[in-house]
């Protein structure tokens, strides 16, 4: 119905076919925190439509901002960065300088503090040699039955990821191939 009436107002061009699908976008608004559009057309309207604690981002300055947190990241030792992205940048940089470091503030409440907090109790070898355990057992055609009977059925995805993409270390540069062995 905006759309409707903002066409007859002549406030949305009629004359942009792609105006009534980027319209369409706007049903995302409701389960967004943040929307991000470089569309003038969201840029205009998606402010009417926003919750107070939602918040519209210009697409571009999120794209500025993103190359800022890489040159900021770009500037650590290699001998960090060869440990993996995740090892010092599970989020972002905390200086509110940056955009998105405001946006997780606003949006993301305690994001800091969960940042610092230990890894308690995970016995990587332990953890490691289960899901080894399940995989292998998923593949004879076996059930699998756990030895924790209140967790939920199991589920195995696998996925694959280069160890570097671009200039970036996805995993540890140390990590050895499981395809070698």
């Amino acid at each position: 119905m905006f759309f409707q009436v903002a066409l007859a107002a002549d406030l949305i061009s009629s004359q942009r076919p792609s105006n009534r699908i980027d319209i369409g976008y706007m049903f995302c608004l409701p389960f967004s925190m943040v929307f991000i559009s470089s569309d003038r057309l969201h840029k205009k309207c998606a402010p009417l439509f926003l919750r107070k604690d939602q918040e519209f981002v210009w697409g571009e300055d999120l794209k500025t901002d993103l190359a800022r947190i890489n040159q900021f990241y770009s500037k650590l030792p290699n001998s960090v960065k060869e440990n993996g992205i995740m090892s010092f940048a599970s989020g972002p940089p905390k200086d509110d300088e940056f955009l998105v470091t405001r946006l997780w503030d606003r949006h993301l409440p305690g994001w800091r503090e969960k940042l610092e907090l230990p890894k308690a109790g995970v016995d990587d070898a332990r953890l490691k040699a289960r899901i080894n355990r399940i995989a292998e057992l998923s593949k004879s055609g076996e059930n699998v039955v756990t030895d924790m009977p209140q967790e939920p059925d199991w589920m195995i995805v696998k996925r694959s990821v280069f160890k570097k993409k671009g200039s970036w270390w996805q995993v540890p540069k140390d990590l050895e191939d499981p395809a070698d062995s």
